[in-house]
C-alpha cells in the first residue's frame, strides 16, 4: 500500500475514536481520546513528510 493510504486510514481511525467517545462514553474519556489522536496525528505526519521531502529533491 502507498503511504498516503496509511494517512487516510489514520484519519479514519481518529474520527472513529472520537465518534465512539461521544456516542458510547458521553465524552467521559476526552483526555485519553485527545492523547491517542495526537499520537496518531504525529505518526501520520511522520509518514507524509518524507514523501514531500523526496518530491522536493526530485523536482
Amino acid at each position: 500500500m502507498q503511504k498516503i493510504t496509511y494517512l487516510l486510514i489514520t484519519i479514519f481511525i481518529m474520527h472513529l475514536i472520537t465518534l465512539a467517545n461521544i456516542t458510547i462514553f458521553n465524552g467521559d474519556w476526552n483526555g485519553l481520546v485527545m492523547a491517542v489522536n495526537t499520537i496518531l496525528l504525529v505518526l501520520a505526519f511522520g509518514l507524509v513528510l518524507p514523501i514531500k521531502s523526496k518530491m522536493k529533491v526530485s523536482n
